[in-house]
């Protein structure tokens, strides 16, 4: 995804992958106060994947 321009770097989504999981599995609320605090944070970067991802499949004619 990085090669293809939908999301700025490798280690960027891995850290969002990380934020979910702790959101997914954490049962401290206050980990997960911090969690979602994070998710809140980061949520323009994960819709910006989402348009840039519909793009390509766009431009590569897999969905019309």
């Amino acid at each position: 995804m990085e090669k293809r321009k939908i999301i700025d770097s490798c280690e960027l989504w891995r850290s969002l992958e990380i934020i979910r999981n702790t959101i997914a599995h954490e049962y401290l609320i206050t980990e997960s106060t911090t969690a979602l605090k994070d998710a809140f944070i980061n949520a323009p970067i994960l819709i910006g994947a989402v348009a840039f991802a519909k793009n390509y499949c766009l431009d590569i004619k897999l969905i019309d």
